[in-house]
């Protein structure tokens, strides 16, 4: 997969391209793209949701629903959320990228998220 850096102005290519697609998928809001208002997941929704088994199984959900509608060349085998803190979590995501040279090698993801009580979206920390 080949992309563009917005961060570092450069083209990128591989997992490091993936990892951006994933990135701007999970944190952009359903409705906030003008043209697309589809485009995005229920992530940035979850934000005020208690951190909780069942806030957990609802951040799963809108993860796998997101990327299998919007990277079809990414199959997502698993999805996990480790809560750090009160408020800080990483979300990590594995699956294959179907268009890889080695399309059955395991590609595993980890994006720390917070959640601020009061703020309209969930913000991903940089790496």
């Amino acid at each position: 997969m080949k992309s563009f850096s917005l961060a570092r102005l450069a083209p990128i290519e591989g997992p490091q391209a993936l990892s951006e697609a994933i990135r701007t998928v999970l944190f952009t809001p359903v409705g906030s793209r003008v043209g697309r208002r589809d485009f995005g997941s229920l992530l940035p929704e979850l934000v005020d949701h208690p951190e909780n088994a069942a806030t957990t199984v609802l951040l799963y959900g809108a993860t796998a629903l997101a990327l299998l509608r919007w990277l079809p060349q990414f199959r997502l085998a698993r999805t996990s959320i480790e809560h750090l803190s009160p408020g800080q979590a990483r979300l990590r995501v594995e699956g294959r990228d179907r268009t890889a040279p080695d399309p059955n090698a395991l590609l595993a993801f980890a994006f720390p998220i917070r959640l601020p009580a009061g703020a309209g979206a969930a913000i991903p920390q940089p790496a």
